[in-house]
């Protein structure tokens, strides 16, 4: 194995739901009752995504993905198709950590079509960059290098540095794999500058850090 995620980035990893109750009466009503229904099922949804997220924490990867296929279930039940995407994507990084990165990439993939049909140009960019580095651990360094590329025009449309930051550094990773180290240099080089940018040089470092 190349590198290995550290954690989870808290931004590209919310569970949206969208579900709300309101007008209760006395005497529920049918559409009450399955109001009410829906709202239960979606906190249980946040319930086992808690759960699962405190298990990956804890390096119980297996018990955090058998947590994280349950919430995936409902949410797909609900119909919640934001918290489809954020559920498959999660489900890609606990594969990713159980150095399964085939199934990693099936799921990262799905969470890509997904945010491009609900038009999440955030989650299209995160997951683009989490397929080049399931195919770069898989030693396909030119399909990596091609889903980096894709990452790398999303984040700069949205002028997003932090995500330009961990793109740039995948980008010299696999230059620096295939032994091209000036092209390495110069992605790791923008990295330095972009961190700079943020004034938050020891932060970057500690999320880009290869294992």
């Amino acid at each position: 194995m190349f590198y290995r995620l550290k954690c989870f980035t808290l931004a590209t990893l919310v569970i949206a739901l969208t579900f709300t109750v309101s007008g209760a009466s006395t005497t529920p009503s049918p559409q009450t009752n399955q109001a009410q229904t829906t709202q239960q099922r979606a906190e249980e949804v946040l319930r086992l995504v808690k759960l699962g997220f405190e298990q990956f924490h804890k390096s119980q990867f297996r018990e955090a993905l058998e947590t994280f296929q349950q919430a995936l279930v409902i949410v797909r039940e609900l119909g919640d198709r934001k918290g489809e995407e954020g559920t498959l994507y999660t489900i890609g990084q606990v594969y990713y950590n159980l150095e399964q990165y085939s199934k990693a990439l099936d799921f990262y993939q799905q969470a890509f079509f997904l945010a491009k049909q609900i038009d999440d140009k955030l989650g299209e960019g995160v997951a683009l960059n989490r397929i080049g580095e399931a195919y770069r651990n898989l030693g396909n360094y030119t399909r990596a290098r091609e889903f980096f590329q894709q990452a790398l025009a999303i984040a700069k449309q949205r002028d997003d540095k932090v995500q330009l930051g961990t793109i740039f550094n995948n980008l010299g990773s696999v230059d620096q794999l295939q032994g091209k180290y000036p092209l390495a240099l110069e992605s790791y080089q923008q990295v330095l500058a972009i961190a700079k940018q943020l004034n938050n040089k020891a932060s970057l470092g500690t999320e880009l850090e290869p294992l």
